[in-house]
C-alpha cells in the first residue's frame, strides 16, 4: 500500500530544495519541483507504509517542514501500522482551548474504526467520543474535548473498537484487558488566546496620483474598508477617516502556499487537502490572527485560476468564511490581474467583474450577519480527495458548515452524521432550504454553506413572513 504525500516550501530566496532524510526508499527522487506559478518548491510521491523522519535541504542549508513541523526539527510521517499497532498518540499535543482540554489520537483506518476517552475523575468514569481532524496516509486523527476538572490532573485511557477486535490503550501501550492498562496522567497546558479579527485589506499608494483617485471615490470604502494604507498620505486626507488601526498577525508563508495549491488543484485527487487538517490543528494557537491573502503584489490569484469563477469562488469562500484574517489587496474583489506598481483601480464599474463583486459582497454580508464566521472557532468536519468541510461555532450561535467540491463530480452527504441540529437547514449561499431534509448535493466545482434555520415563520394577513423580516419592518 502506497500513499501520496504532498510536500512544500516557500521558495524564499532558494535555488534547489530536496528532502533530507535517511528513511525514504533508495529508489525515489527526492528533489521538489519548483513552481514558478506560485512562488514555491513542490513534490508529491507516493511512500509505502513505514515512519519517515525528514527535514529540506535548501541550497545546502537545513530547513524544517512548516506544516509538519512548525516548531521545527525534524518531522515525523508516520504511514500504516507500523508503530504501536496502528496508534499514534503525543501526550505533549494536548492542550487547553476556550476552558477545555483537547487530546489527539491517530489511528489506521484500515484496523481501527473508533476510538474513545475512559477519564476517572472524581464522580467516576466520564466517556468522551471523539471527532475526526485531519486524514494523513492510512491515519484518522481525533479530537477529544474534556471539560477542565477541578483536580489538577486526570488519568485517562483510549478504548479502541476495530474490525472484530476490541482493545486498550494507555502508558504500557496496547492491551486486550481493561484492568491491564496504565492510565495516562493529563496536566493542563496553557495555550495563548485566540483573538478574533475581522477583514484586513491593504492599499498600496505609490504615487500621488493613486492617492488622489483614492479621495475621489473614498466612499467605495465603505463595502471594502481600509485596514492598511501604504503611501504617502496627506494629513487632511479623507481617507484616513477611514483607516482603523490594525495590528497584523503573523503571516506564515507555507500555510498561504498550501491554501493556494488546494484551490489551484485541478484534478479529482488533491493530496493537499490532507495537509488542510494537520494545518488546522497545528496552528490552532494562532489560526484567527494568521492574515490569509489568496494574492501578493507579484501573484493574482484570479489570474491563476485562469479566470474561473468555480475556482475562485471557492477559494474567496474559504478566505472569508474560514477562521483566518481574511486580506484582500484592493482591486482583487473585481478582478484586476495586474501585480506591483501596474495594479491601477478600474474605477469605471464597466470593466469590473461583476460576479466576483458580488460574490465578495455576498460573502462580507454573510460575516457582518453572523458574528460566528467573525469570532467563532473552526475545525475539520469532512476531509477526503477532493472535499472538505468546516464548522465555524461558538457559545450561544449556531453552527455554519462550509464545504468545497474540487472535484467535476457530485457529491451526496449526511449532514445528520455532521451537524448537531435537528430543525430545518437553509443553503447560505443560495438562501434555499434543504428540500430532502438533512441529505445535500455538493455539487461538482462549488461551495456550499449551512446552517440550522432558527427563524421561525409568522402569519400576518395573507403573507407569511420570518421573523427576521418582520424586525426589520418594524424598525
Amino acid at each position: 500500500m502506497k500513499y501520496p504525500i504532498k510536500f512544500i516550501l516557500p521558495a524564499e530566496k532558494y535555488k534547489s530544495v530536496s528532502i533530507h532524510s535517511n528513511d525514504f526508499p533508495v529508489d525515489i527522487d527526492l528533489q521538489l519541483d519548483f513552481c514558478d506559478r506560485n512562488h514555491y518548491f513542490v513534490k508529491t510521491i507516493d511512500l509505502p507504509s513505514g515512519v519517515y523522519r525528514y527535514q529540506f535541504l535548501a541550497d545546502g542549508e537545513i530547513v524544517h517542514d512548516q506544516l509538519r513541523a512548525p516548531k521545527g526539527g525534524e518531522a515525523i510521517l508516520i504511514l500504516g501500522s507500523e508503530t504501536n499497532q496502528g496508534v499514534i498518540f503525543d501526550l505533549a499535543k494536548s492542550f487547553v482551548k476556550n476552558n477545555h482540554l483537547v487530546l489527539m489520537i491517530g489511528l489506521n483506518s484500515s484496523l481501527w474504526t473508533q476510538a474513545t476517552l475512559n477519564i476517572q475523575t472524581l464522580k467516576g468514569l466520564e466517556i468522551i467520543h471523539g471527532k475526526n481532524t485531519f486524514f494523513e496516509g492510512s491515519s484518522e486523527y481525533q479530537m477529544f474535548v474534556v471539560d477542565i476538572p477541578q483536580e489538577e490532573s486526570l488519568l485517562a485511557y483510549f478504548e479502541l473498537t476495530g474490525y472484530e477486535k476490541h482493545a486498550y490503550y494507555g502508558v504500557n501501550g496496547l492491551k486486550e484487558s481493561e484492568w491491564a492498562i496504565d492510565p495516562f496522567e493529563i496536566n493542563e497546558h496553557h495555550s495563548p488566546p485566540i483573538t478574533p479579527s475581522n477583514i484586513m485589506a491593504i492599499y498600496h499608494l505609490p504615487t500621488p496620483k493613486s492617492i488622489q483617485d483614492f479621495e475621489k471615490h473614498h466612499s467605495y470604502f465603505d463595502k471594502f474598508p481600509i485596514d492598511r494604507l501604504a503611501g504617502d498620505i496627506p494629513a487632511k486626507s479623507p481617507l484616513l477617516k477611514k483607516y482603523p488601526l490594525f495590528e497584523e498577525g503573523k503571516t506564515n508563508k507555507a500555510l498561504t502556499c498550501l491554501l493556494r495549491d488546494i484551490f489551484l488543484e485541478t484534478e479529482d485527487f488533491n493530496p493537499s487537502i490532507g495537509l488542510l487538517g494537520r494545518f488546522a490543528y497545528e496552528y490552532r494557537q494562532d489560526i484567527a490572527t494568521i492574515p490569509f491573502s489568496l494574492s501578493d503584489d507579484q501573484i493574482s490569484f484570479w489570474n491563476l485560476t485562469r479566470r474561473s469563477f468555480p475556482v475562485a469562488m471557492r477559494g474567496i469562500g474559504f478566505q472569508l468564511l474560514g477562521s483566518m484574517t481574511p486580506k484582500i489587496l484592493f482591486g482583487e474583489e473585481i478582478g484586476l490581474v495586474k501585480t506591483g506598481t501596474e495594479r491601477n483601480m478600474y474605477w469605471t464599474k464597466i470593466k469590473w467583474n461583476k460576479d466576483l463583486f458580488h460574490l465578495y459582497q455576498k460573502l462580507l454580508k454573510l460575516r457582518k450577519k453572523y458574528p460566528v464566521l467573525r469570532q467563532g472557532r473552526f475545525r475539520m468536519v469532512l476531509q477526503d480527495c477532493c472535499v472538505w468541510g468546516i464548522e465555524r461555532y461558538m457559545d450561544g450561535e449556531d453552527s455554519i458548515y462550509i464545504f468545497g467540491n474540487h472535484s467535476k463530480n457530485n457529491i451526496i452527504i449526511d449532514l445528520t452524521k455532521i451537524m448537531n441540529c435537528t430543525g430545518p437547514i437553509i443553503e447560505l449561499l443560495t438562501e434555499h432550504p434543504l428540500k430532502r431534509k438533512k441529505v445535500c448535493t455538493i455539487f461538482g466545482d462549488s461551495l456550499a454553506a449551512f446552517k440550522q434555520n432558527s427563524s421561525k415563520k409568522i402569519k400576518n394577513g395573507n403573507d407569511l413572513l420570518l421573523e427576521d423580516d418582520l424586525e426589520d419592518d418594524e424598525e
